[in-house]
């Protein structure tokens, strides 16, 4: 057996988690889904959980999801005063993107795709539009893994909504 204090688990998991970055694929037809997006010019930020650092990472591999975005927005970011579910993140997300593009929007008309029952429940604290994206290598049969509140789920993937 071997022992961890939560320091030294936590070291372990980025750790491997940094092995893994090269690997992780895109969810199905999202850059389809992107281009379809800024042809008609929707403005798209993302805002995630993530600590910068670990963005940084991820997105090194992904540099052509990066490029559809205006802004990002980070967990550990000084204006996120608390995380999902909270709805900091998608209020600094909003307020970002209106100072950067010189505009206001309507919370009430911001879709946000999310892929976690407590980011579904922030983005509707914000009083945006929440639609649920099931990764599929999850059992969200769980407690606190589904997406019983969720109004919209697409489980077939993010494509669905391209027809």
């Amino acid at each position: 057996k071997q022992h961890f204090t939560a320091s030294s688990f936590v070291d372990v998991y980025y750790k491997r988690m940094a092995e893994l970055y090269p690997e992780i694929k895109p969810m199905e037809s999202v850059l389809k889904v992107l281009e379809k997006f800024k042809s008609i010019r929707v403005p798209m930020c993302i805002a995630t959980s993530s600590y910068e650092d670990s963005y940084a990472k991820k997105m090194k591999f992904h540099k052509d999801i990066e490029a559809f975005v205006h802004l990002h927005v980070c967990g550990d970011d000084s204006e996120v005063k608390h995380g999902k579910p909270a709805p900091d993140i998608f209020l600094v997300a909003k307020k970002r993107l209106e100072s950067k593009l010189k505009c206001t929007f309507d919370a009430s008309k911001i879709i946000v795709f999310e892929d976690s029952p407590f980011g579904l429940d922030g983005a509707h604290a914000a009083g945006m539009m929440g639609v649920a994206l099931p990764d599929k290598r999850i059992d969200h049969t769980i407690a606190g893994t589904d997406f019983k509140k969720a109004k919209w789920v697409c489980r077939g993937g993010i494509g669905g909504y391209l027809k």
